[in-house]
């Protein structure tokens, strides 16, 4: 039903929805193999439009000079955006390290809050269910805490295992060369 006035066809399409959604479904129910291929289709076209432009000759080094020219025109806008955006910093953390300290409130220490190691490999420990931030540990005691699920009744049944069997080990369990 062609309607000329657009609020003629505002009123129509407002009274008729569901006949027009029913109509839609019915639509492509029966053109589902169709609309689909049709669509792949498409996607191949731009995906091959995209290939073509990106293999052009020369491409990257336009994109560099443009983007150069631009800083050189705009050197204020380029400031506000490094300002805003990309912080300089004297420090060569990466920035999920950062990112990580700022949440903590505090930088990552050189050794492990549990067992006062010094290693690099210093992780952010969180809690996994309430999400907060805990402490600086090193990669051996967080994964030691991950295996007992942040547990403390597992830890302490842990604990009590180790003292039962420090002294009492059977002789048959005694393996040479350890």
């Amino acid at each position: 039903m062609p309607l000329k006035d657009p609020e003629a066809l505002r009123r129509y399409l407002q009274a008729n929805k569901e006949k027009i959604a029913a109509r839609q479904r019915a639509y492509y129910a029966a053109n589902r193999v169709r609309i689909r291929e049709q669509a792949n289709q498409h996607y191949l076209e731009i995906k091959e439009q995209k290939r073509a432009y990106d293999a052009e000759p020369g491409r990257k080094a336009r994109r560099r000079h443009y983007s150069r020219a631009y800083r050189a025109e705009n050197p204020q806008k380029t400031d506000e955006y490094n300002i805003k955006v990309k912080p300089k910093r004297a420090d060569t953390e990466p920035s999920h390290i950062r990112n990580r300290e700022r949440l903590a409130g505090r930088p990552r220490p050189d050794v492990c809050e549990i067992c006062s190691k010094a290693t690099k490999r210093i992780v952010f420990d969180h809690c996994h269910q309430h999400g907060h931030f805990r402490g600086w540990i090193c990669e051996r005691c967080n994964h030691a805490l991950g295996m007992v699920q942040d547990s403390i009744p597992h830890l302490l049944q842990l604990i009590a295992y180790l003292q039962r069997n420090r002294e009492n080990s059977a002789p048959q369990l005694v393996l040479s060369g350890i």
